[in-house]
């Protein structure tokens, strides 16, 4: 089975597949490696580090025991040796203890026997010291016993741990030493080997994962590519088709879903090529039935001729009646503005009347405010004469003790200076009255001119109706003409009618091939105006419908001759006849007819 007839489903299933099996490989190398490793790490935190420790501890434990046994020889009391000794018990135990802890972590042949050799330095070092503990107790003892310090024992004491003593704990020292030499070797070497692991771990990680990138990136192309190029090319195919050229075939090289893509293309393609074939040849059957309706047609528009030669009439007639109409219509709205007008001047006639009669009550009210106003000036100027007449009596009298009635006199000068304005404001009410009467007068003289033209307006619109009285006449011939030329018409609309039914015949024949070209697409859906470079086909169905066809419009064509025949008694050239009131009470069937239509 060739990989190019899988499906995509399984091309991605497999491409997957091996995308997760190559990251799964690559976790197992790079999980072993880092157990790896841990494994080395382990060594050295569980082995080597606890030796380099344990020697450490176990160099300082020495030094801790060499420091005791530096204070050794300035010991004079039991009670300072005991507690000497008890240190130096302690000191020995944790160097005993290191020394343990060394062999358990090692575990070497070549640890064992440097352990041997120190433990050989050891207890010669232990047997020394031994040695310098005799001295220091028989010291001791002499000092408890007789109070004083033997100086040849002190001296002693003091030699043999500058002396002996120094010279085995050097050698202690020197195999301390050997074992920490040892340690470093060993560490260094985990050290290189969990270097060496690591390395060795990057490599393999870094080939499997650039095998695994290689690996996806060729599957993917691999993948991508299957779907592309036959998109690509069904894409390619349906712009053909688009553009109408259904001459290109799909050639399929695969069975996935994209190789079943383009075989249901492919079979769309034959399939649509064929469905516009036989529409080509549904349309040629089409085209020949429309040839015949056109025939039809021109007979029909030549005698539709003789029809508009009476409609013309009709429309002249219709003319003269639209002109007097119109003219009624004009003369109407001149009469009904004549009318708006007379209203208003009769309203302004009115409105001037009114205005008038409040000028002249206005008037009367000016006169009743000049007698009130003319009776405070009499009333005043009889005050005034009193009070001046009061004054100079006052002041003859008084002589010198009458300048208090000066007062007086300029109140009466006063008073006599308001009398004079009150007669001026009289003389301008005065003013006023007779200007407001001249106004009272103009208005009744505009009141008497309206009135005046209103008669006129009356006149005017008494002769307007006499002219639409008169259009009324002519529109009532008019409409007798409009009579005769309908009767005319009446007798070219017979004709028409057989035309009409050698039309509808042909129209069946159309619509039944309509129907056919109509069952041929519904296969596949066209957009308007798409075209095929196919050659068009016929077949054995096509020629019946055909045959079908014609048989309809001859029958109408020879119904159609027959009614001419029959009506053309009826029909005359030039200005339609008078036709008699049964015809116009009972049309004829044909007219019936034409009305249906």
């Amino acid at each position: 089975m060739s990989l190019s007839n899988l499906s995509i489903r399984s091309k991605l299933i497999g491409a997957f597949a091996l995308l997760v099996l190559l990251t799964m490989v690559l976790g197992l190398v790079a999980l072993r490696q880092l157990h790896n490793v841990n494994v080395r790490s382990v060594e050295v935190n569980q082995r080597w580090l606890p030796s380099i420790l344990a020697v450490s501890d176990l160099s300082a434990a020495l030094n801790r025991v060499r420091r005791v046994e530096a204070r050794l020889p300035s010991v004079r009391t039991q009670g300072a040796y005991d507690q000497a000794m008890a240190q130096l018990q302690t000191r020995q135990t944790e160097v005993v203890a290191f020394e343990d802890a060394f062999e358990r972590a090692s575990n070497s042949v070549e640890a064992s026997a440097m352990l041997a050799a120190y433990l050989e330095s050891r207890n010669a070092y232990d047997a020394a010291r031994n040695r310098l503990l005799e001295l220091m107790t028989q010291l001791v003892q002499n000092n408890v016993t007789d109070g004083t310090v033997d100086p040849n024992l002190l001296q002693a004491a003091r030699d043999y741990y500058a002396g002996p003593l120094d010279e085995a704990f050097a050698r202690v020292e020197e195999h301390i030493s050997s074992l920490q030499q040892w340690n470093a070797r060993q560490a260094d070497a985990a050290f290189a080997a969990v270097e060496s692991t690591y390395r060795l771990a990057l490599r393999q990680v870094g080939i499997m994962l650039l095998l695994a990138v290689v690996l996806a990136s060729a599957a993917a192309a691999w993948i991508i590519r299957s779907i592309t190029r036959p998109t690509q090319l069904a894409v390619e195919r349906m712009q053909a088709v688009a553009r109408g050229d259904l001459s290109q075939p799909v050639h399929v090289t695969s069975r996935d879903e994209m190789g079943q893509l383009l075989h249901a293309l492919e079979t769309m393609r034959t399939r649509l090529a064929s469905v516009v074939a036989r529409v080509r040849s549904n349309a040629q059957g089409v085209a020949a039935a429309s040839e015949q309706i056109a025939q039809g047609n021109n007979d029909l528009s030549s005698r539709t001729e003789q029809q508009a030669s009476s409609l013309e009439e009709i429309a002249a007639s219709m003319e003269e009646l639209g002109s007097t109409v119109h003219q009624n219509a004009d003369h109407a709205q001149l009469a009904n503005k004549v009318a708006i007008d007379t209203a208003k001047t009769a309203n302004e006639g009115s409105q001037a009347m009114l205005q008038a009669e409040r000028t002249m009550q206005d008037i009367l009210e000016s006169g009743r405010q000049i007698e009130d106003i003319i009776g405070v000036i009499d009333a005043i100027a009889f005050q005034t004469n009193i009070l001046a007449l009061n004054a100079a009596v006052e002041a003859a009298r008084a002589g010198e003790q009458g300048r208090g009635f000066a007062v007086v006199a300029n109140e009466v000068r006063s008073l006599a200076k308001r009398s004079a304005e009150s007669s001026k404001e009289v003389k301008a009410l005065i003013a006023t009255n007779a200007q407001r009467v001249a106004s009272g007068a103009e208005m009744v003289a505009n009141a008497v001119k309206s009135m005046e033209e209103i008669v006129q307006s009356i006149h005017r619109v008494t002769d307007l109706v006499g002219e639409i009285s008169a259009a009324s006449t002519e529109q009532s011939a008019g409409v007798t003409q409009v009579g005769e030329a309908i009767a005319q018409l009446d007798h070219v609309t017979q004709r028409n009618a057989a035309l009409v039914e050698e039309s509808a015949a042909a129209a069946a024949s159309l619509s039944q091939q309509a129907q056919e070209l109509v069952q041929s697409v519904e296969v596949f859906h066209l957009t308007q105006g798409s075209t095929a470079a196919l050659p068009p086909f016929t077949s054995k169905s096509d020629g019946e419908s055909a045959t079908r066809a014609g048989a309809p419009v001859q029958q109408a064509q020879e119904q159609s001759a027959r009614a001419a025949r029959g009506t053309q008694q009826h029909s005359a050239p030039g200005l339609p006849q008078q036709s008699p009131p049964a015809r116009k009470s009972a049309p004829d069937p044909g007219e019936q007819e034409w009305e249906n239509f």
